[in-house]
């Protein structure tokens, strides 16, 4: 009987989408940092620092959750079904994006889906938060993250990026990502028609208004409550402008 074929690296459409010719992930790569986001009231701080150690994945089981927590147990189910569709791309370093509106659960999301990963090896995660550049900055973050990190990774080049310190207002220490291995990039915006080509799995997260304020407030303090119609008008013009849902490959409601 023939055993079933390893999975490849990413085929020729997110090549073909990137700016410039493609060529394959260099082998001497010895990329091992993993973005998490700055430590500022604006992000949250991953524990997950190994990007998908033995630790890390012992964490949180993938088998869906039976909390009493409505917000919990939706993000159990949106993990497994992101984990089969990353088992469907059939590559050895897909790229997922997450995106949905502030207090959506993207965060969350994204740090199970690390513990979860049904692949071989590391996965790196790269937060929205560590690339905006304040609080108006919703768009030249996406963009950064799209001419930065994926495209260098759809060509097969390591992508380097400045974290931005929210507390300065500056870019402080670099940042970067090995093509070869599998990536999740999180943040409002990223669900673009651009970095759709650029990308395999991508997850929209949709909730109530109330209920993100809720726990976006809860999360980030008062520092976020004069910021939250601010960053909303934002967010506001990228679902109009960009229409994510119609180019999410998963949809998942969160209450």
């Amino acid at each position: 009987m023939a055993s079933a074929a390893a999975p490849t690296t990413r085929g020729t459409a997110a090549a073909e989408a990137a700016d410039g010719p493609f060529r394959s992930a260099p082998t001497s790569a010895r990329v091992t940092i993993c973005a998490s986001s700055p430590t500022s009231s604006r992000s949250w701080l991953s524990p997950f620092r190994s990007c998908g150690s033995r630790a890390a994945r012992s964490a949180v089981s993938s088998a869906p959750s039976r909390s009493s927590d409505p917000f919990a147990a939706a993000i159990d189910v949106a993990t497994v079904r992101v984990v089969a569709a990353v088992k469907a791309v059939g590559a050895s370093n897909p790229v997922v994006l997450i995106d949905g509106r502030s207090g959506a659960g993207k965060s969350s999301l994204a740090r199970r889906l690390v513990a979860a990963w049904p692949l071989r090896g590391r996965v790196q995660l790269v937060a929205l938060d560590s690339l905006y550049p304040g609080w108006d900055g919703l768009a030249e973050g996406v963009e950064s993250a799209r001419e930065l990190i994926l495209n260098q990774h759809a060509r097969g080049f390591v992508g380097v990026w400045q974290r931005w310190d929210w507390d300065a207002s500056a870019h402080a220490e670099a940042h970067a990502v090995d093509p070869s291995l599998p990536l999740i990039v999180e943040g409002s915006g990223i669900i673009t028609p651009v970095t759709a080509r650029l990308s395999d799995v991508r997850v929209w997260l949709e909730s109530p208004s109330e209920s993100r304020r809720r726990r976006a407030l809860d999360r980030d303090g008062e520092t976020y409550r004069p910021h939250w119609t601010r960053w909303a008008s934002q967010e506001d013009d990228h679902v109009r402008r960009d229409d994510p849902v119609a180019h999410a490959t998963v949809v998942v409601p969160i209450p």
